[in-house]
């Protein structure tokens, strides 16, 4: 979990001007262990830990497709082919849209060169 709601709204949380993004406005994004309220935390039950790691870039994906309302036929561009980007495309594709990527050009040719 990387984004921890102020608690102050409930039913808003995700668009609380107080919202506190671990990595950004605190700190802890890489440690260990991490010192979060009980009610933000969830067991991640039939699932493994690997499966449970990838939830976040995946839903982050899903969300922005959803939010984007793809459609079957639509061309859809999705710039960067980070987790992010991958889930993007994937998401995009399951609901039958012809997919493009942009990645950087430095980043091409070096995987070129290494080729």
């Amino acid at each position: 979990m990387h984004r921890v709601p102020s608690g102050q709204d409930q039913l808003l949380r995700e668009y609380c001007v107080n919202i506190q993004v671990l990595g950004m406005h605190r700190d802890g994004v890489f440690t260990e262990y991490l010192n979060l309220p009980a009610q933000f935390v969830h067991k991640a039950e039939c699932v493994t830990l690997d499966q449970a790691t990838m939830v976040e870039f995946l839903a982050i994906g899903a969300h922005a497709v959803r939010r984007a309302d793809v459609k079957p036929g639509q061309r859809v561009m999705v710039v960067g082919t980070g987790p992010i980007g991958m889930a993007a495309i994937t998401f995009s594709r399951l609901r039958g849209a012809t997919v493009r990527r942009s990645i950087r050009a430095k980043t091409a040719l070096h995987s070129a060169s290494a080729n």
